[in-house]
């Protein structure tokens, strides 16, 4: 019964761990998926956003999809040189610059990321 308890406290406090990859500095806007969509002054500037890992690359994890309230954004994790374990559902934090890709799509570079 003892071994449990220990066991259950450990799995526990493993749910509770913060991940962190890279910085995420707090002197950058945080922004919504809708603006950094929308609002094409955000372009090849560094930006925030938080949200729920929906999607995620399967294979290697150098990518995800990230949603919030307004929209969902790729995040890709290539600069980070991160192949990122399976977190979908997870909430995160992503600090990177907001590329326009030659097919038109807004993505995000990431340079950090937080996951909780």
């Amino acid at each position: 019964m003892k071994k449990l308890l220990i066991l259950l406290l450990f799995l526990t406090f493993l749910a509770c761990t913060t991940e962190k990859y890279g910085y995420i500095p707090s002197n950058v806007p945080e922004i919504t998926v809708k603006d950094a969509i929308l609002n094409e002054s955000y372009l090849n500037k560094e930006i925030n956003l938080k949200g729920k890992i929906v999607t995620q690359c399967a294979a290697t994890g150098c990518w995800f999809y990230l949603k919030d309230d307004t929209g969902q954004i790729l995040v890709d994790l290539k600069p980070l040189n991160l192949g990122l374990p399976q977190r979908t559902g997870k909430t995160a934090i992503v600090n990177g610059t907001l590329i326009k890709e030659h097919t038109g799509h807004i993505i995000i570079s990431a340079k950090g990321l937080m996951i909780k």
